[in-house]
């Protein structure tokens, strides 16, 4: 992984872990299958890649090829589709299959044989959709930790070692906003030198509150910093006030619209005595 880094930096990073998310889901098996290699091959159109790791073509092939240099993957290209296999997503799931089998053995108590049935059925149906995480989310939100801790590494010069409870709620909010496009926000922020987030040594807080503000500063590769904000905001004002002056002073280019008083009322003598 270090390689891919110093080849592509936080870009090639980010999007290997796209990439690994993107073929997470589209696993397919049945409920009493375990994993295996057939299950690892995987084919995408040449375009939608190309989306999804926001590169272009001649970039997604080359950072394909190196993945492949460093064993990570196998692809080859057929026409305008990429083949793929990913012997390393095999491995990862399978472990998380094992910890989260295992943890539910675990955590059911001891009871009477029928109570035990009884619980074991609550708890298979109370855990399922609250708490049984999905593997391509896991992998995003894994994504955004790595990408996390190498930038922030990168900018301050000490490692990330952990995070807290409110940090992982953070991330995973920061997922279901942002989905695939939150590694690349995530390595954008830390480019950011605006001093709001400079104050904050670059903190989730503030990353989470303007996520779509940040998404869309990345994807037009555009940092709008508090200075770069009041700089239009005073162009603006001043081409409004030079506005107004000049239809104050009667500048205006607009013909107008009133006829002078002798016009209206010819009878009406201007500047003379009259009864």
């Amino acid at each position: 992984m270090m390689a891919l880094m110093a080849k592509f930096g936080l870009e090639g990073y980010g999007a290997f872990f796209i990439l690994t998310e993107i073929c997470a889901k589209k696993l397919e098996k049945r409920a009493d299958e375990e994993y295996a290699d057939e299950h690892l091959n995987f084919i995408f159109n040449e375009r939608l890649v190309r989306e999804k790791l926001r590169m272009r073509a001649t970039k997604v092939e080359l950072f394909l090829n190196f993945c492949a240099t460093l064993d990570l993957l196998l692809f080859t290209k057929v026409e305008d589709e990429f083949h793929i296999s990913f012997p390393k997503l095999l491995e990862s799931m399978d472990r998380d299959s094992k910890r989260a089998r295992h943890c539910r053995v675990t955590a059911a108590p001891k009871r009477k044989k029928k109570e035990k049935e009884e619980d074991k059925e609550k708890d298979i149906s109370a855990r399922t959709p609250k708490q049984v995480e999905t593997d391509s989310g896991k992998v995003l939100r894994d994504a955004i930790r790595g990408v996390y801790r190498t930038a922030y590494a990168r900018r301050y010069g000490v490692e990330k070692e952990t995070f807290n409870q409110r940090e992982n709620s953070q991330i995973q909010e920061l997922a279901k906003r942002l989905g695939q496009d939150a590694p690349g926000v995530v390595a954008f922020y830390f480019n950011h030198d605006d001093q709001f987030y400079v104050r904050q040594s670059h903190a989730l807080g503030p990353l989470l509150a303007n996520a779509e503000a940040l998404q869309t500063q990345w994807k037009t590769k555009v940092a709008v910093t508090t200075h770069h904000a009041r700089e239009i905001e005073r162009s603006q004002s001043s081409a409004i006030s030079e506005g107004e002056m000049a239809t104050l002073l009667g500048r205006s280019d607009e013909p107008r619209l009133v006829a002078p008083v002798q016009e209206l009322f010819p009878l009406l003598k201007v500047g003379g005595d009259h009864d």
